[in-house]
């Protein structure tokens, strides 16, 4: 069975914080930020907030929450080692979902440490 998108629920936030992969969590600690509330953020800023789904357990959430600037946004991925499992079509897929959510703005990026 492939993975698939689907809109996130608040319900994907606390399995996500508490499986989310050693890479993301160090990434969050450098940004002074703990895995539920940048879930929660994420969750709350992005519309739309998608969540990736592997064998009925969420392996992902993204989006892009809108930057002050107008026409700006933050783009944004956390995950799972599960992630792993789906990387073939995780990498197939990932260029339409990338051109999807960016689409409302001029320009989307990202800081990592």
């Amino acid at each position: 069975m492939a993975a698939l998108v689907r809109f996130s629920s608040s319900d994907d936030l606390s399995y996500l914080s508490d499986h989310l992969r050693l890479a993301d969590r160090k990434e969050l600690e450098a940004h002074g930020v703990p895995p539920l509330p940048a879930l929660t953020m994420g969750f709350q800023s992005s519309l739309p907030c998608y969540t990736i789904e592997n064998e009925g357990s969420p392996v992902a959430m993204f989006g892009v929450s809108p930057h002050f600037e107008e026409g700006m946004g933050f783009i944004w991925l956390l995950g799972t080692d599960e992630i792993s499992k789906i990387s073939r079509q995780f990498l197939r897929e990932s260029r339409d979902w990338l051109e999807k959510i960016s689409s409302p703005y001029t320009m989307v990026c990202n800081k990592v440490h």
